[in-house]
């Protein structure tokens, strides 16, 4: 039986941040990942621009093919787990090979939901989560002549099949059950302004609406509203959200509730058996509790913290919030923390869209700390407002200054451009 000292179930942002930590102080344990795609690890987010031909089978592979040689990992690809035996520290494959563990990372991932609906097992229904998914689109629309297709769901992989597809000459249809698209990182207005930017690009959306029926021989050719409309069309993208990958999690006995829970060190409930990524539940700074936050930085961040509680070096995580960057054409977004508070009147709302009428600003405020912003069109000033949420910085010796388009760092507390230069933030603020 093949034995590694570190193993990993699935092999993305979660495991490479587990490798990076471990090789920084055990430079000869063996490392082993296992993953069911064909695939080392490639960029998930990165699909998108692969569908769109603007990157190629190098571009896509996160730090190159060679980085699991560089780093002595060895990668295990086609090899499905279907069980974590947690009392003889092993892992059963698909084959029936089993492979030993001291240290066990379940970076699983997620999946994307997909709910019963008549005719989804035609040829041309199909989701756009994978690397071969999006090179099926490419054959799709390149090879059999694909001209329209109906995206199900308005959030962020509905918004990035969208954008391939477009790019690629399909007309699209967006059908989202919400009232507004993308609802989960954006407000109202930043709402508005994308689809907006889309509808300008050809894209038809249908909000309040549902897919009820997908429709033909053996091939897709229509789908059914809620509303009552038939849409023609050639593709369907089902592409409505995704749910934590945590079916061989709860068979091992690990404790489990909308995602994996671990502690501050990345910790299960059983020993040894550590989760990062799309499938675990890491804490959130603002809101103090634990939440799954399916975003790259956080999964890399939560495998390193893991990889540092593997090696003897446990360090606390600080924590992270929802951050989403998106785009369509020309037209870019950046969201951080609570951007749509469930009870508005407990937080101070500041807002401003701009004379060009596409350039938006909202600050989400709450015990003289920023919880929450949005940016549309100019996000040049992003990255100052999110070191002050990072950094827990009081708003209100510059609140007054977030909505002038010209805000910069120079318009910050001095004790906190101190600290940015490495002085204690916590001294200098008191001598202001």
């Amino acid at each position: 039986m093949i034995k590694a000292k570190y193993l990993t179930i699935g092999y993305s942002a979660g495991a490479i941040g587990m490798i990076e930590a471990i090789r920084q102080y055990d430079k000869d344990g063996t490392i082993m990942t296992l993953t069911k795609e064909p695939y080392v690890a490639y960029g998930r987010p990165a699909i998108v621009d692969y569908a769109m031909g603007k990157i190629d089978d190098d571009g896509i592979f996160y730090r190159g093919k060679s980085y699991s040689e560089m780093r002595n990992v060895k990668v295990l690809t086609n090899a499905e787990v279907v069980a974590i035996q947690p009392k003889s520290k092993t892992v059963k494959l698909a084959s029936g090979e089993e492979i030993g563990y001291e240290y066990l990372l379940i970076n699983t991932g997620g999946k994307p939901i997909s709910p019963p609906m008549p005719g989804k097992e035609l040829d041309g229904v199909m989701h756009f989560f994978t690397l071969d998914e999006a090179k099926v689109m490419r054959e799709q629309v390149l090879k059999r002549g694909a001209k329209k297709a109906v995206v199900i769901g308005g959030g962020l992989i509905g918004l990035k099949a969208t954008e391939a597809l477009v790019h690629l000459g399909v007309e699209v249809t967006m059908v989202e059950l919400a009232p507004i698209i993308l609802g989960r990182a954006l407000d109202p207005v930043s709402s508005r302004l994308m689809a907006e930017k889309m509808q300008k690009h050809g894209v038809k959306i249908y909000t309040n609406a549902s897919v009820t029926e997908i429709l033909g021989d053996n091939r897709v050719r229509q789908v059914k509203l809620s509303t009552g409309d038939v849409i023609d069309t050639d593709l369907v993208y089902i592409s409505i959200g995704v749910t934590p990958e945590t079916k061989l999690a709860e068979e091992a006995g690990i404790t489990v509730n909308r995602g994996i829970e671990v502690n501050r060190f990345m910790q299960t409930n059983l020993p040894d058996i550590y989760a990062a990524g799309d499938v675990a539940k890491g804490y959130n700074f603002l809101t103090k509790e634990n939440m799954v936050i399916a975003i790259w930085p956080v999964a890399r961040k939560m495998g390193y913290f893991a990889g540092l509680s593997m090696v003897g070096k446990p360090l606390e995580y600080d924590g992270s919030i929802p951050m989403n960057s998106l785009y369509f054409e020309d037209l870019y977004t950046i969201s951080y923390g609570e951007t749509n508070p469930q009870n508005p009147a407990d937080y101070e709302i500041l807002e401003k869209l701009y004379d060009d009428g596409v350039t938006y600003r909202k600050f989400v405020i709450k015990d003289n700390r920023i919880m929450g912003a949005v940016f549309v069109n100019d996000i040049t000033r992003a990255g100052i407002v999110k070191g002050l949420i990072y950094e827990d910085i009081p708003v209100s010796k510059y609140k007054d200054k977030l909505l002038r388009r010209d805000f910069s760092f120079v318009d910050l507390p001095k004790s906190y451009r101190a600290f940015v230069y490495g002085k204690p933030f916590k001294e200098l603020l008191a001598k202001e």
